[in-house]
């Protein structure tokens, strides 16, 4: 029973001095609008290099787009899949088809994987002066609001850069589980609310895009990385 206890001590201090680090974090900024604020991850995971760069379309629009080892990365899940199902149909014609039934299904979901990755990765995430608003996806939304994929400019407050420490399973059972850091970008709406724009794992060009798109909006950077 003490174990137990020092266990549940142990993890309430932890949280403690957790909650301590995001009141300081919030309380650096001097901003009302930055205590209302969460500073935890917005959206958990990401990855170990850059997803996404900031690409200028014209003086008055911005997006950020998937990059080419992004893209690389969800086709190989697609080539996989459609290589290992070409692999089933030519057991099944060598008469093993009955076999392969879970080796096929197996591929389906790599290919189905691919392929949904490959869609949603590569979606623009679009800032537009024209329209005067923000959205995720190939198409403007038909009616803006405030939501997870899109808000008007006027309802953009600040930019919040944050980080998170992901844990990886190593390949080998003799190695230890890897992590490495993801960096966030996050809209900050007027009422304290975010929007999580992009989330990878290159620093250096994560604030480079910010500091364009920062210009862009006229909106300041709290920059907690």
């Amino acid at each position: 029973m003490n174990i137990f206890k020092d266990l549940i001590e142990k993890a309430k201090e932890m949280k403690r001095v957790v909650d301590e680090y995001y009141v300081s974090t919030a309380a650096s900024f001097n901003d009302p609008i930055a205590m209302k604020t969460e500073w935890r991850p917005a959206k958990r995971g990401g990855s170990n290099f850059a997803t996404h760069s900031l690409v200028i379309i014209d003086e008055s629009r911005i997006e950020f787009k998937a990059t080419s080892g992004a893209k690389l990365f969800y086709f190989l899940f697609l080539i996989v899949g459609i290589g290992m199902i070409s692999f089933v149909i030519f057991l099944s014609i060598d008469s093993a088809f009955s076999k392969s039934i879970l080796f096929f299904l197996v591929a389906l979901l790599f290919s189905i994987a691919g392929f949904l990755l490959f869609y949603f990765g590569t979606k623009p995430i679009v800032f537009d002066r024209k329209k005067g608003c923000f959205w995720i996806g190939r198409k403007p939304p038909k009616m803006l609001s405030p939501s997870k994929k899109s808000a008007f400019f006027e309802q953009i407050y600040a930019l919040q850069l944050i980080s998170e420490t992901c844990h990886s399973s190593a390949s080998s059972t003799h190695q230890r589980n890897r992590s490495y850091e993801s960096y966030e970008l996050n809209l900050v709406l007027k009422d304290g609310q975010r929007i999580n724009v992009v989330d990878h794992g290159d620093k250096q060009t994560l604030r480079k895009d910010t500091a364009t798109l920062a210009q862009f909006l006229h909106k300041p950077i709290w920059d907690a990385l």
